[in-house]
């Protein structure tokens, strides 16, 4: 069995938005950096999933990861009101990397659920991006329920908006240990209210549709062994994205975690050969945007 140990590099600070306390990570060192990519995590994780980002491109490139309300160490555990309050925080981490970095290109990442708020956001705020990059992006997985489960979820989630449901037990019957590990930590959260799940559900849908009206350059980099985000995903991204210079990159053998480069956590069992696979395929593509 492999063994598992955090990723840590970076510091944690916190913004006051209008919506609360959002809990973000920066590199100190990569203050002057002529480049700035903001990471969006996914269900369930925090800004531990672009640490090995931050630890591989200082000072060269200025990352930054937010924990989305009702995640990580940002508003209450496991809630959140709705899908703008997300956006909204988003804008107001993205205007203070602005004002650290005025003449800094950005650049927004997202994973897994992430994948589908980064096209949402980078739509909403038109040309305001130099690139996007989606990591494992979840338009084939089981947060794409059917139309009719939708339409009940939705009224569940309208009639007991606040209702608690365990996740971490359900999610692992159907993931590798690597994620029971990630459970097991303080920061994940095991319960989450229904209309925070119907919030990551729909933006799945969301997430889609927005992709034709993306016209900035887009990186897509997919496992191919990905079991919970299955690559046919990244292929409708591919297909369906408005951008005129866009990229699929597959990592042949990456699981949903890319060999652990967007965990929050390292397995044993990786290389640091296997890691490279993806950190090189993003540092070639931010080069040549």
């Amino acid at each position: 069995m492999p063994e598992y140990t955090w990723w840590t590099g970076g510091r944690v600070e916190y913004l006051d938005t209008s919506d609360g306390r959002v809990a973000y990570r920066y590199w100190e060192e990569s203050r002057r950096a002529p480049k700035t990519l903001l990471g969006i995590h996914g269900l369930g994780g925090n800004n531990d999933n672009f640490i090995a980002l931050g630890e591989a491109f200082k000072p060269g490139v200025a990352v930054y990861a937010i924990d989305l309300t009702g995640n990580g160490d940002s508003g209450a555990p496991g809630d959140v009101a709705g899908r703008d309050v997300h956006l909204r925080n988003l804008d107001a981490l993205s205007t203070l990397i602005r004002a650290r970095h005025p003449d800094a290109k950005h650049y927004v990442a997202g994973y897994s659920l992430g994948a589908a708020y980064a096209p949402v956001w980078v739509v909403r705020n038109g040309r305001a991006f130099s690139g996007m990059i989606l990591f494992a992006p979840p338009y084939r997985s089981p947060l794409r329920l059917p139309a009719h489960w939708r339409i009940l979820f939705g009224a569940l989630a309208t009639i007991m908006p606040r209702r608690p449901v365990a996740i971490g037990n359900r999610s692992a019957g159907i993931v590798d240990a690597r994620y029971r590990f990630t459970m097991s930590g303080e920061r994940f959260v095991q319960k989450r209210t229904l209309r925070s799940l119907q919030v990551s559900a729909d933006v799945v849908i969301a997430g889609e549709r927005a992709l034709r009206d993306v016209q900035v350059p887009t990186l897509i980099v997919h496992g191919g062994a990905d079991a919970v985000a299955r690559p046919e995903g990244a292929r409708v991204a591919y297909h369906r994205l408005g951008a005129g210079d866009k990229t699929l990159h597959w990592v042949a053998g990456a699981q949903h975690d890319l060999y652990d480069v967007l965990s929050g956590i390292k397995r044993s069992d990786v290389s640091d050969e296997q890691r490279a696979l993806v950190i090189r395929a993003v540092r070639e593509w931010l080069e040549a945007h």
